[in-house]
């Protein structure tokens, strides 16, 4: 795979909505453990797939299209923050905007099985 799944989460976060998974607690550490299970969640999905490399495709078009309506915020410098391991206190919005990308691709995975 050319693009890790914790990037790809990482590059296409959305802006709230009401959360189909567990909730994560908003904190750095809340977000980097939810990333981290979606990411073994995409990885396990994309494997299950003859198709792996479309599957891809179609799991960024999903959040490509979050951020091209308009609900999806960049977040870079946090996420720089994040991946850098810096301590810090993430915004509410940032927590947000996880929760709803990690909740839309999931979605998108239950309504198209491998």
């Amino acid at each position: 795979m050319s693009l890790s799944r914790s990037l790809l989460l990482m590059l296409t976060l959305a802006a709230s909505a009401p959360a189909l998974a567990n909730d994560f607690e908003c904190s750095a550490t809340g977000i980097t453990q939810a990333l981290r299970t979606q990411s073994a969640e995409i990885d396990a999905y994309l494997a299950a797939r003859s198709d792996s490399q479309s599957a891809q495709a179609e799991l960024q078009g999903v959040a490509r299209q979050l951020q091209q309506t308009g609900q999806v915020r960049p977040h870079q410098d946090e996420f720089e923050k994040l991946a850098s391991g810096e301590p810090f206190e993430p915004s509410r919005p940032f927590c947000d905007d996880t929760q709803t990308t990690i909740d839309a691709l999931a979605v998108y995975m239950q309504q198209n099985p491998a």
